[in-house]
């Protein structure tokens, strides 16, 4: 199945004040991924051409990055999922930023099925949550986009289990 998925938001700064959150994805001092409600994100070489990276159970591989500006993934992980996604930072014309998201992958067998009743709600969710930490940073009230009911189902359902020692 072919999947085009788009996300992007316009932020009040410009390109030279935003460019830091997208350079900080990945790192210990990760200014953008969402990682006080989700799995966080790891770029163990930083993000860097070839540098093997991912969150929870979804692993990339850095293709292309322009500090600043872009970083472009490939998918390596889970089975069934071929196909990139990119983050990158487009200047408008009136002075902000436009944060843009874009997933395009071809799935096939049970990677259909995990994308179309899991991942895509999640994905959504997260990359709403990640375009609330960059607003965020730059103002003191703070948005939360709300996540709908399917999204707090699978959170709920998909929780990972504590294991206590006896």
């Amino acid at each position: 199945m072919k999947v085009s998925n788009i996300h992007r938001r316009v932020i009040d700064r410009p390109k030279s004040e935003i460019s830091p959150l997208l350079d900080s994805l990945g790192s210990q001092h990760d200014k953008l991924w969402p990682k006080e409600n989700w799995p966080s994100m790891k770029c163990a070489d930083g993000l860097n051409a070839g540098a093997k990276c991912g969150h929870g159970p979804i692993r990339y591989t850095v293709l292309d990055y322009q500090v600043g500006a872009r970083v472009l993934f490939q998918f390596t992980k889970p089975d069934g999922w071929c196909g990139t996604h990119c983050f990158e930072l487009i200047d408008h014309p009136t002075g902000k930023t436009i944060m843009q998201h874009t997933l395009e992958m071809e799935t096939s067998g049970a990677g259909t099925f995990k994308w179309l009743f899991v991942f895509r709600w999640l994905h959504d969710a997260i990359l709403e949550d990640a375009f609330d930490n960059a607003e965020n940073y730059f103002r003191p009230t703070g948005k939360k986009t709300p996540w709908n009911l399917w999204v707090k189902f699978l959170r709920k359902v998909l929780k990972p289990r504590k294991v206590h020692n006896k």
